[in-house]
């Protein structure tokens, strides 16, 4: 029996290892992601940077793409189904990641700013894998939460926790975002919306460059007093002179713990093996980091910062360029999930 012919990102962590038990691997930058080179793969897998489209596969002998990132923005998956190509993403994979990058810029602002993140309130915009976790971890250290997701507001109509997003801008001393970008969500946060937030609101950016309108955030940077941008609207083009505008910038690495990209690998390895009929014997292994750290009082800032110094990521914004963005994406040092240390 022919062996499958898988195309992948070079940048999906141990990819050969799983999926060359099921085919031919070859591994690519993003960029080197060309019809040409796809046209004979019966299996394409990306991470963000690929756009998969009829450009990319009309013709091509695909049959199963997968995605190892949450987002799906980069996908057309009407083009996919319409053609039968089975698709699966890693939904939720980054999720601790990107809660762990928040927990860090949160305290790392509360450090700069000399104020206390357990006497603020914080605005959760979106709900779902991101944002629920995010909203357990707060709960969990006793930090008021407001929450806003109007999809789930519907299907949950019962539960009464919901708020309007002209609440939560009224009301929150920092706002979160964790929604996917569709046509729902495009500039969702623009003129309007900063004009409600607070005098001295912080605004924390992590889901997708278009929800944000850079244009208006330029113009109200000067009501806000934390700003802290992952995400930015046409990368790896961002606008430097933004960047210099933040308290914390960094190229859209928020969900780049090692684990997380891991588990995206596990995932869409895992869809594929259902496809197949296969079954799937390969499970992650947890290893403890073990570490020793002397807490005193309830030094959470302390804890956060040790076992992620975001302030390390963010970029240098001299003489940065597109060039920068993407080879420090690609070149981002391993960085693991809170749980995996043991303290």
């Amino acid at each position: 029996m022919q062996r499958m012919k898988i195309i992948a990102d070079e940048n999906i962590p141990l990819v050969d290892v799983y999926f060359s038990k099921i085919g031919v691997v070859t591994t690519l930058p993003a960029a080197s992601i060309v019809p040409s080179l796809v046209q004979e793969a019966d299996v394409l897998l990306v991470r963000s940077v690929t756009k998969v489209n009829m450009a990319l596969l009309e013709g091509s002998k695909v049959q199963f793409v997968g995605t190892a990132t949450t987002g799906i923005d980069h996908i057309d998956t009407a083009y996919l189904a319409k053609k039968g190509i089975k698709f699966a993403n890693a939904h939720g994979a980054n999720a601790e990641s990107v809660v762990e990058y928040v927990l860090a810029a949160l305290f790392a602002l509360g450090e700069k700013y000399k104020v206390s993140i357990f006497e603020k309130t914080v605005g959760i915009i979106g709900c779902g894998c991101v944002g629920g976790e995010l909203i357990k971890r707060l709960k969990r250290l006793g930090i008021k939460v407001l929450q806003c997701d109007p999809i789930r507001a519907v299907q949950e109509p019962l539960n009464s926790h919901f708020v309007t997003l002209d609440t939560l801008l009224q009301e929150a001393d920092i706002v979160s975002l964790h929604v996917p970008l569709d046509d729902s969500t495009k500039n969702l946060i623009a003129d309007a919306q900063f004009q409600q937030m607070k005098q001295g609101a912080w605004l924390i950016h992590t889901c997708r460059g278009g929800v944000v309108k850079e244009a208006a955030l330029k113009s109200y940077r000067h009501k806000l007093e934390g700003l802290v941008l992952d995400v930015w609207e046409n990368e790896p083009n961002i606008d430097v002179e933004l960047v210099k505008m933040c308290d914390i910038a960094t190229p859209h690495i928020a969900g780049y713990s090692y684990d997380g990209k891991v588990q995206g690998t596990v995932m869409i390895y895992e869809a594929l093996c259902k496809e197949l009929y296969m079954e799937n014997t390969d499970k992650m292994n947890t290893n403890y980091i073990d570490v020793h750290f002397e807490v005193n009082n309830a030094a959470t800032s302390q804890v956060i910062a040790f076992l992620y110094p975001i302030l390390n990521d963010t970029i240098n914004y001299k003489d940065f360029s597109a060039t920068q963005f993407v080879q420090y994406r690609k070149e981002y040092p391993t960085r693991f999930a809170f749980s995996a240390f043991q303290l």
